[in-house]
């Protein structure tokens, strides 16, 4: 659907730690989920993750701000939780002002693919 690769080239502009882009969106019926990305991990410059979960946030905050200035009433968890470490974020959807949002199944690393 052209909502959710809108909201998805919005959020992977966000910055990341030497440009590694370490994420990975899986798009759910009501949620966009955000994984990390470990094949992109810079385990020398950045052993604890650290940067990879900041750039991973960055990309969660474009989502949110995308999400709204499409109209979307959405709400941002963001994760992970001690038991399940991945996803590290999640979009839920919710009504839009012109009625509703669905989102496709399926796996976005970024912008690739998309028109």
């Amino acid at each position: 659907m052209k909502s959710t690769e809108s909201l998805i080239q919005k959020a992977v502009r966000a910055p990341s730690s030497h440009n590694t882009q370490p994420w990975i969106f899986h798009v759910a019926e009501s949620a966009i989920n955000l994984y990390a990305d470990r094949t992109r991990a810079l385990p020398v410059n950045d052993p604890d993750d650290r940067e990879l979960t900041i750039s991973c946030g960055c990309a969660l905050m474009n989502l949110r701000v995308a999400a709204a200035a499409e109209g979307l009433d959405a709400r941002l968890e963001a994760l992970p939780d001690p038991v399940e470490p991945e996803p590290r974020g999640m979009l839920l959807s919710g009504p839009t002002r012109a009625g509703g949002a669905s989102w496709p199944s399926g796996c976005i690393r970024g912008a690739e693919g998309m028109d």
